[in-house]
């Protein structure tokens, strides 16, 4: 005997397609808003990767540049790294920032998911790089101070050329002169300083350096700062730093040597200097300079209050005064001295010997005489000529007094 079994009546089916339907409703926006929250959640992880990842980047290219420049707009960043390579940090079209490395095998990193940000270098604080960074989701804000920094400062208020304390540059910048006029004539070694190359100051009378007046037939690793117009028109020069320029360079179809590693910032104008054709890595156009003047002698009576003798005989740990032109000849090694004059100072050291001194002739020339011999120190004259063979630079901060009290020239004061 069958049993009767029933099915659903279509009532039945009608009603559980409408509750099916009532709970896919229901349930449809809470997993598409789970997954958008995920993507979401996945994207900003990337974000943050991406941010972590520029700041590191950042991080160590600033730290450890030689040159750090800030474009007019804040969002490029130009940096010279210790062996001398470009990098560069920009934004490029669409607002990605990237990073550039090299100049011929450029090695290109995009962090896509920074989407804005600022670079920014304050003059009361030239060692720090400002860095504001920008993802959809977060901005954050850092500073990255540099070791060794030499930069190229712009003056945000008007562009004009930024006053920079003559001290705070020697010892920033590793400076072994400021002169009027510099010249070398034969084999001259700059010792580097932790990775600085060190640096010379010329305030050219006439308004112009010609960069032949700098013969030396060995590699010269210094920067050169320029108050007025530079004029190239030697040959080969071997030039590893950097020159600064105050105004227009001339090329006047000068070369570097091909294995030189030099740029050019000027303020000026380049006229039709090419980096193609003259050996130069780039010629960069800049806002600002640092103005620096040729501080002033104090009176005299200072000197002779103060302690300074005018004995040609130099002894370590002494300091000497002369009104006149003077001429000194070492017998051997001297160290720690300040040598000041209102005229010429000519020093001749021995073979294999050391002089180390701040000397100080703000009206006069300060030649050193002598072969295979070592200055130490800072010179800061009218003029500075170097005529020897086989001569070595080195920098020396500590040839300069503790006390501002008692450096010998007058600091704010520029010389007449």
């Amino acid at each position: 005997m069958f049993k009767n079994i029933k099915g659903l009546t279509l009532v039945e089916l009608i009603v559980t397609i409408a509750i099916l339907s009532l709970v896919a409703t229901i349930a449809y926006p809470m997993v598409a808003s789970s997954q958008t929250l995920a993507y979401r959640q996945i994207n900003n992880s990337h974000d943050r990767n991406d941010l972590r990842l520029a700041m590191s980047y950042l991080n160590n290219d600033i730290k450890y540049s030689t040159d750090a420049i800030v474009f007019e707009d804040g969002n490029e960043l130009r940096l010279i790294s210790l062996n001398g390579d470009t990098i560069i940090y920009k934004f490029e079209e669409g607002n990605r920032l990237i990073r550039q490395r090299g100049e011929t095998n450029i090695e290109t990193v995009k962090f896509l998911g920074i989407i804005e940000g600022t670079f920014d270098i304050q003059s009361s604080t030239p060692s720090l790089v400002s860095i504001t960074l920008a993802t959809e989701d977060k901005e954050t804000s850092f500073s990255v101070a540099r070791f060794n920094y030499s930069l190229v400062l712009k003056d945000k208020d008007n562009g004009i050329i930024n006053e920079e304390n003559i001290i705070d540059f020697i010892t920033n910048r590793k400076t072994y002169f400021i002169a009027k006029t510099f010249g070398i004539t034969n084999n001259v070694h700059f010792q580097t300083v932790l990775g600085n190359p060190g640096a010379i100051y010329i305030k050219p009378e006439g308004g112009t350096y010609e960069l032949q007046q700098l013969n030396a037939s060995n590699n010269i690793n210094i920067d050169i700062f320029i108050d007025g117009n530079l004029s190239l028109n030697a040959q080969n020069i071997r030039l590893h730093g950097n020159l600064y320029v105050n105004g227009n360079v001339y090329c006047n179809g000068y070369k570097f040597h091909p294995s030189s590693s030099v740029r050019i910032y000027y303020t000026g104008g380049k006229g039709s200097c090419n980096p193609n054709t003259s050996n130069i890595k780039e010629i960069i156009k800049i806002e600002t300079f640092p103005k620096l003047s040729l501080p002033k002698l104090r009176e005299d009576n200072w000197y002779n209050q103060n302690g300074y003798q005018n004995s040609t005989a130099l002894s370590n740990g002494k300091k000497y005064f002369f009104t006149n032109d003077v001429t000194l000849n070492l017998s051997g090694n001297v160290s720690n001295v300040i040598i000041v004059s209102k005229g010429n100072i000519s020093i001749t050291i021995p073979n294999n010997s050391q002089l180390q001194a701040l000397i100080f002739a703000p009206n006069g020339k300060v030649t050193l005489n002598g072969n295979n011999m070592t200055f130490e120190g800072l010179i800061i004259a009218n003029e500075v000529n170097i005529p020897g063979n086989s001569v070595t630079i080195k920098y020396n901060e500590n040839v300069l007094p503790n006390s501002p009290d008692d450096y010998p020239f007058e600091i704010g004061e520029e010389n007449e």
